[in-house]
């Protein structure tokens, strides 16, 4: 994404104009002796102070003047009452109305512009409005022609670009995100966030439809809140699974855009997609094939670092149909990263091995100082030239302490003080030449099995041929021992059991001494990952197996 920056030079002379006579009036009321005056022009020069201090940073930003005829105006401050009533603004309620658009020395666009359907959270009278706009006449607005203006403070200011440039610069897509200084009417709208929007489609090197767009149909969510008049109460409705934007209860929304419908091919990618999304909701298609396992899981482990849940919201979550891998590739929006202490819900990863796999393995690479340190040097100069141009609204930017943060919660979650549940069977099976373990993975992460170390002297790697009871676990082509992750529907530890052969543990050790009480630990290892955890047995507290 480029920033694009308008010249400071030409606002200086109007500025030093306003101080100069500022303080010219300010002097005249003095001499006078105009007490009445005084206090007003002092609030006048105070005023002044506060313009002057903000105009450097905001005029970096892009500057849109748009401005929309006294009817139509009133139209749209008519929508907003009715929203403000329901509590959400639904899109057949919204109408687009002409504006037009200059940018700072350039030509002016026509487009047309409506308040953003959806909560109307955002809509008080010191609100900032958030507008949905699309473009007329086949010209671009700072490179879209379909975006939203949205109040910056929405996404955490510039936290949602530099989660947004992360994305990007591991490959994953997503649309321009930038912002710009908004004057409505006359009016100073302060700095906005100009958010692309690629529905329906995302285009190609060569400017032509590349791929579909599939997001969920939201109004069923917005008519629950409709129905309470605020979104607290529709979240708390215990009854509802709309309330809680699960989307397994949501339907894909359908495209009615003449450039999907029309076009044979991209009318198949679509009911692929679509096909695709609903295998998923309904149980029928694992997550893996929906999804590229290995991108999937680093998208997770990357909302996960940046405290991004908003991401994964049906509000803001959108698909694009990749037709060469036929999967589903995640296109972010809103996130609202680093907002607050929110982790990633075990649900995200659809008790899917190969995500929870990939995840684990993305959680150690971007939890390490070098990735952090690689992070700042790509967002660079950019990030902080956009701090700069902030601080007319927003002085506090404390992203790199915040993801530091964040890196220990992720190493510290790879690094379980508790993975597995390890108890010992009853002490009578040795009689039978056997040590039984029983195992249960205690995370909600697929666990591998390594194998057993024998009183700290003697490591039995795991053999599949010794389990002899338990369902919660899956074995893998080469043989490795996986133990299944806890359900979120579970009441309990899922046990595996294990007989392990004495005479194996002879073969390897022929010194060990059976007639003193023998220490075993269990070895495993986040699936993903390398690092191995040893877990001493205990003795069961049911002694009979």
């Amino acid at each position: 994404m480029k920033i694009v920056h308008r010249s400071t030079g030409r606002q200086a002379p109007a500025n030093l104009f306003w101080l100069l006579l500022a303080t010219g009036a300010l002097l005249v009321g003095l001499v006078l002796g105009n007490a009445g005056a005084i206090p007003a022009l002092e609030n006048s020069w105070h005023n002044l102070q506060r313009r002057l201090a903000t105009a450097a940073p905001s005029s970096e930003l892009p500057v849109l003047t748009a401005n929309i005829d006294f009817e139509d105006y009133n139209q749209l401050l008519s929508e907003r009452e009715d929203a403000l009533d329901k509590g959400v603004l639904m899109p057949d309620d919204s109408t687009f109305i002409p504006a037009t658009i200059q940018q700072y020395g350039d030509q002016e666009i026509r487009v047309w512009i409506r308040l953003l359907p959806g909560t109307a959270n955002h809509l008080g009278a010191n609100d900032k409005w958030n507008f949905e706009l699309v473009t007329r006449d086949d010209v671009d607005l700072l490179g879209a022609t379909h975006a939203n203006l949205l109040d910056p403070a929405d996404n955490n200011w510039v936290n949602q670009w530099a989660f947004l440039e992360a994305l990007r610069h591991e490959g994953l897509p997503s649309g321009s995100y930038q912002f710009v200084q908004l004057i409505l009417n006359g009016n100073d709208g302060g700095i906005y966030a100009l958010q692309e929007d690629l529905r329906p489609l995302v285009t190609n090197e060569n400017n032509q439809p590349g791929a579909v767009v599939l997001s969920y149909d939201i109004e069923p969510l917005l008519e629950v809140v409709s129905n309470y008049g605020d979104i607290g109460s529709a979240v708390a409705d215990p009854v509802s699974n709309l309330a809680g934007a699960d989307p397994r209860f949501l339907q894909v929304a359908e495209i009615d855009d003449p450039l999907v419908t029309d076009d044979e091919l991209l009318s198949q990618q679509f009911e692929r997609g679509t096909a695709l999304l609903r295998g998923l909701q309904s149980g029928e298609l694992a997550a893996s094939e929906v999804f590229d396992a290995q991108q999937y899981g680093r998208f997770l482990a990357l909302v996960d670092l940046w405290g991004a849940s908003n991401a994964l919201s049906p509000f803001y979550l959108h698909y694009i149909y990749n037709s060469e891998l036929d999967r589903l590739q995640p296109l972010v929006t809103n996130a609202n990263p680093l907002a607050g202490d929110f982790r990633l819900p075990p649900e995200a990863m659809y008790q899917d091995a190969g995500i929870q796999a990939a995840y684990a393995s993305a959680v150690a690479e971007i939890s390490s100082a070098a990735y952090l340190s690689n992070l700042r040097s790509v967002l660079g100069d950019q990030y902080a030239d956009l701090e700069h141009a902030m601080v007319a609204e927003i002085d506090r930017f404390p992203i790199w302490d915040e993801l530091a943060a964040r890196q220990e919660l992720l190493q510290l979650s790879l690094h379980p003080a508790q993975p597995i549940i390890a108890q010992l069977g009853s002490p009578d099976l040795a009689q039978e030449a056997i040590i039984r373990v029983n195992v249960a993975n205690a995370l909600n992460l697929p666990l591998e099995v390594l194998g057993f170390d024998i009183d700290g002297a003697t490591f039995l790697p795991v053999n599949p041929e010794w389990i002899v009871a338990g369902e919660a676990y899956h074995q893998t082509a080469d043989e490795r021992i996986i133990l299944d992750p806890i359900p979120g529907e579970s009441a309990g530890l899922r046990f595996v059991t294990f007989d392990l052969p004495v005479t194996e543990i002879i073969r390897l050790d022929d010194e060990i001494d059976f007639l003193n009480e023998i220490e075993i630990q269990v070895a495993t290892s986040v699936l993903g990952i390398d690092d191995q955890q040893m877990t001493p047995a205990s003795p069961g507290l049911n002694n009979g197996g």
